[in-house]
């Protein structure tokens, strides 16, 4: 019984942890979700006030421009200008200039104050005008009522013919403002650029206790993310947007506890569940999980063994549970598939490489060999002809040499020693230039430019290879050009010293190639970097002879602009030969 009582409240313990964890990040998700999701509304919220707010402004402006014009065009404007005072009361100071710019009433009175004055004298150059807002006064139609005066431009007939200014009265501005809601308690309120409250929607608020600089707090808190606090002191979450290009603010404000209510009565529910689970995970896991754990735990540690690469392993099935049984068979069967397709996958890879291989052998071989066969079937037909013995010693003592050359290179490639190396002392101009005229003497390359640009001087490294190395990038290089569709058709060999050794670079205005092109050419083996066709051993060797003198191939390539391939061969100046050694002596 003891024990029993023991492996209960291990179990409870195990599942009480994973739950109370769960919990802790479902209940924190949930409000990091919920505040999201207010904060998302709210600023949809004062965007979409602040739109309507902007929208009644222009409403007004438009209205103004309306009013001016026909008292402009009007044969009695005394009497059409009272008629439009009497109809709209909240445009105060009413006044239409003419073109001369001289008030076509009551020219002897000027305007009422400096704003009126400032947007008169806008308006008169053809600009829109509006002046910062007036708080409210005895004057301005009560004590909840800002003004602003506006300034319009009067075009008639595609011409300017005069202005029209007066002060606004904003009590309009207050319907889109008290009518906007946000949950139960959330509300809008409506500031200048100076903090000045215009309008609000909250009848528990009085405009006496929020201050200018109180209310540039809180739209300092809300627009980096912070909650704020109301007059009522409640903590709220805030949102703040721009009114078009004038300065004005929308602030929408929403009760923190409102808004994650439901989080909290979650939470609640949460515990309650957490609690009545964990009793009966406890009640079910003594009687009916011991069995089914222990057989699941040795399912687990057989496909340990297997992920291990011990695919010959055999699950033997002993828990009496037939589902578990049968899984351990199917996982058996699932063994033995893999074993079967990692054999077949590593034999086709051996013969997909020496497939490349043979590919790049002939792509590589071919052209020498052309030279040889077209000699020989030359000189055997014209035995007496000297320019076919010319051809046919060319031959012998340029491609024939250059097979043996291969060969030999291909054999030092294959040992993979970097000791095997014969390196030199070489210069690097000269090298590049010796690269540069083999291809240049090539005749499917007359078209293309090809260049040196060396700043490095004398290295250390096998001269042979890297000179095939080289040779093999600037092929391709020269072929990538060659059908390219472009007037430029270049092939730069570079060279530089840098502190590790020196940089041999290979650019062209080819083809280029795509990042997954380029991707597949840097990790596989043996493949060509032609850009048409044909898969060859040039840019394998390449790489090769980069690795056995101890440096790298590195390749950047843009579609349509070119490649460049940078070769690093590092420093070994203690390793030049004895011969070498002598010649330099």
């Amino acid at each position: 019984m003891r024990l029993r009582w023991y492996a209960l409240i291990v179990l409870g313990l195990v599942g009480l942890v994973p739950l109370g964890v769960f919990g802790w990040m479902a209940s924190s998700r949930a409000e990091r979700t919920a505040i999201a999701e207010v904060r998302i509304g709210t600023q949809r919220v004062a965007d979409s006030v602040a739109r309507r707010v902007l929208a009644h402004i222009e409403a007004e402006r438009l209205e103004l421009h309306t009013i001016g014009a026909a008292i402009l065009l009007s044969g009695r404007p005394e009497y059409t200008q009272n008629a439009f005072e009497i109809q709209f009361p909240y445009l105060h100071d009413l006044t239409v200039y003419g073109a001369d710019g001289v008030p076509i009433l009551h020219q002897e009175a000027p305007p009422a104050d400096e704003d009126l004055r400032m947007v008169a004298k806008r308006a008169l150059a053809g600009h829109p005008a509006s002046a910062p807002v007036q708080r409210a006064s005895a004057t301005s139609g009560g004590p909840f009522a800002h003004t602003i005066a506006l300034g319009e431009p009067l075009i008639v007939a595609g011409e300017q013919a005069g202005a029209v200014t007066a002060r606004l009265d904003l009590v309009e501005i207050w319907q889109p403002i008290s009518s906007a809601k946000v949950g139960k308690k959330g509300f809008v309120r409506l500031l200048d650029p100076k903090g000045t409250l215009l309008a609000h929607g909250d009848p528990e608020e009085r405009r006496e206790k929020l201050a200018p600089d109180a209310n540039l707090g809180i739209v300092h808190r809300a627009r980096s993310g912070q909650t704020i606090s109301n007059s009522q002191g409640e903590e709220e979450f805030a949102a703040v947007s721009e009114v078009g290009d004038r300065g004005w603010m929308v602030v929408v404000e929403q009760p923190v506890a409102e808004a994650l209510g439901s989080v909290h009565a979650m939470r609640r529910e949460l515990i309650y569940l957490m609690l009545g689970g964990l009793g009966l995970a406890g009640v079910v896991a003594w009687f009916a999980g011991r069995k089914a754990v222990r057989a699941i735990e040795s399912v687990e540690s057989h496909t340990r063994v297997l992920a291990s690469g011990n695919l010959e392993a055999i699950f033997k099935p002993a828990s009496g549970i037939a589902e578990i049984d049968n899984l351990g068979g199917r996982i058996n069967d699932m063994a033995a598939s893999l074993d079967r397709l990692n054999n077949e996958a590593k034999s086709k890879e051996r013969m997909n490489t020496f497939g490349r291989v043979a590919a790049g052998l002939a792509h590589d071989l071919r052209i020498p060999l052309e030279h040889v066969r077209d000699a020989c079937e030359g000189l055997a037909a014209n035995k007496d002809n000297e320019a076919f013995w010319e051809d046919f010693e060319f031959c012998r003592t340029t491609e024939l040499p250059k097979l043996r050359a291969f060969i030999e290179d291909l054999h030092r490639l294959s040992i993979q020693d970097a000791g095997k190396l014969a390196p030199r002392t070489i210069d690097a101009t000269h090298l590049l230039e010796d690269v540069m005229h083999q291809l240049r003497g090539t005749p499917k390359f007359n078209n293309i430019s090809f260049a040196v640009e060396s700043k490095a001087g004398e290295m250390v490294a096998d001269e042979r290879l890297l000179q095939r190395a080289i040779f093999n990038l600037g092929k391709n290089a020269a072929e990538a050009c060659a059908g390219n569709g472009r007037p430029e058709k270049e092939v730069v060999f570079e060279s530089e010293e840098k502190a590790d050794g020196v940089e041999i670079r290979v650019r062209d205005t080819g083809y280029g190639m795509t990042p997954e092109v380029l991707e597949r050419i840097m990790t596989g083996d043996f493949h060509s970097t032609k850009r048409t066709n044909g898969i060859g051993l040039g840019f394998g060797v390449a790489r090769h002879v980069a690795q056995v003198h101890g440096g790298r191939l590195e390749a950047t390539s843009k579609v349509g602009a070119g490649t460049t391939f940078t070769l690093l061969v590092p420093r070994r100046d203690d390793e030049a030969t004895e011969e070498d050694s002598q010649q330099a002596r």
